[in-house]
């Protein structure tokens, strides 16, 4: 039997073991098939994922969007509406427009959630218009709306800070407006929303006590500074531009234009508000950009007359650039109260954003260069680093008090002038009623949309940035002086 047994030959065996080792490699090879087709369904679910993440995004940036159009087109047709002087306004529109975001002052009880029990009461917050609002084409605001475009909308936050006026941020992440910081605590997902930067009204006008520091001063109610007295006064608006100077003489202008009205005796009848108009409180009106002020005031020519008699004073062309003169009669101490010398300032940064260019720096005195085809443009000037413009040393020639100066100077802080109108009147030796008068505060935006719309870094972020490492030095002052002064 032993002899009738098969026994494998040394290649049946080596068959046999090649089998073996083709099939584990096959074994191996579809196992990491599998995986790898298991990697890429995990990849592509994560990538579907992400794409539902981004879609989910772009329409909440959408519809963000679409809110901010809205508060626009709100606000575009007030501005038509009082520009028409209020004589076309449908009654729906009317009710919108007072429910929008352009109301000076909006109360808020209903706030979200947890966060309404923390949230600070939001009835004293007012808008105030910035160049910075999110809109892509430079036009005039009254606002202060941001873009979060961050979780936490550190953004909105940061251009608080920078700016003089703003208070607070605040944030609508659902169907009421909160605090931002309030929002924050509870970190509530702020990056497809909107911030609208405000003013605390209330707080602002507390802290600026402009009637009391004019009361202090050496000059008030001296023979030249008597604010009791109604008169007609020569104005000389000073201002290293960009400051609200042309709206400010302008307005003084307007006031010169009107005539005067007697009171009714008892058998006339009283003066209605259809004919009445203001006395004349103003003799001439001048526009200087001198850096210079003198130690003794001497008579001016006669100024140019405004090419224009627009209503709008800010697009006004008023007759600027002008200086004080030394060749002329001084004008005696017994006169002074008949001159008010008005220094208005701004926050340099957006002053130059506002107005630039190699004219106005030969205005200022500045270091201007050769020709104007050498001038820099506003951004390769930030980037440089140096004030050749001038503003450093024309802000502290005037803000500094001289006891060598025989006439008083008014200082007027354009970003708090309109929360103390009352300290303005009285500076200024006018009644107090003409403040209804006095124009409403608006800004032309200038961002990095208008920016990279028209191809001019000058109104951009970065730029302002340069700008804020030149004029540090007097942007905190500017902050801490109140709305009028006498120096």
């Amino acid at each position: 039997m032993a002899g009738n047994q098969i026994i494998p030959s040394r290649h049946s065996w080596l068959d046999m073991t090649l089998a073996i080792i083709v099939g584990a490699l096959i074994g191996a090879f579809l196992l990491r098939y599998n995986q790898a087709s298991s990697v890429q369904e995990d990849e592509a679910l994560r990538q579907a994922v992400h794409r539902r993440d981004a879609v989910a995004q772009a329409i909440e940036k959408i519809k963000a969007e679409l809110a901010m159009e809205g508060v626009r087109q709100r606000e575009e047709i007030h501005n038509l509406s009082v520009s028409l002087g209020g004589s076309w306004q449908p009654a729906d529109v009317r009710a919108r427009i007072t429910n929008s975001k352009i109301e000076p002052e909006i109360e808020h009880r209903n706030l979200i959630g947890n966060i309404g029990s923390v949230a600070r009461k939001l009835s004293r917050w007012s808008d105030f218009p910035c160049t910075l609002r999110d809109l892509k084409v430079a036009r005039v605001t009254k606002t202060c709306e941001i873009a979060c475009r961050e979780f936490k909308c550190e953004r909105a936050q940061r251009l608080c800070d920078r700016l003089v006026e703003c208070d607070a941020v605040l944030v609508k992440p659902s169907s009421d407006e909160i605090d931002i910081k309030d929002a924050q605590k509870k970190q509530v997902d702020l990056s497809s929303v909107n911030a609208r930067l405000v003013r605390d009204v209330a707080q602002a006008k507390t802290l600026d006590a402009s009637l009391q520091a004019l009361s202090s001063s050496r000059w008030w109610q001296s023979r030249a500074l008597q604010n009791q007295v109604y008169k007609p006064r020569t104005y000389v608006v000073i201002s290293y531009g960009g400051c609200g100077s042309k709206m400010l003489a302008g307005w003084l202008s307007s006031l010169e234009a009107q005539s005067a009205v007697k009171r009714p005796s008892r058998k006339q009848q009283p003066i209605t508000k259809k004919s009445a108009t203001f006395p004349k409180y103003v003799k001439r009106v001048y526009h200087l950009h001198d850096a210079h002020p003198p130690l003794t005031l001497r008579e001016l020519p006669p100024p140019r007359a405004p090419p224009t008699n627009q209503k709008d004073f800010r697009a006004r062309r008023f007759p600027g650039g002008g200086h004080f003169r030394s060749d002329t009669p001084l004008i005696p101490e017994s006169s002074l109260d008949d001159y008010r010398l008005l220094f208005i300032f701004k926050d340099p940064v957006e002053a130059l954003v506002s107005r630039y260019g190699y004219g106005h720096c030969l205005h200022l005195g500045g270091n201007c260069g050769t020709n104007e085809r050498t001038f820099p443009k506003l951004d390769a000037y930030a980037r440089r680093g140096i004030d050749n413009m001038n503003i450093l040393s024309f802000f502290k020639n005037y803000v500094t008090p001289n006891p060598n100066r025989s006439f008083p100077i008014i200082l007027l802080n354009y970003h708090k002038l309109w929360d103390n109108l009352d300290a303005l009147m009285a500076a200024l030796g006018l009644p107090p009623q003409l403040a209804s008068t006095f124009p409403q505060r608006t800004e032309t935006v200038r961002n990095d949309l208008t920016a990279q719309a028209e191809g001019n870094q000058a109104h951009s972020e970065a730029t302002r940035q340069y700008l804020d490492k030149i004029y540090d030095p007097i942007i905190q002052r500017i902050r801490d002086l109140p709305a009028v002064t006498v120096v």
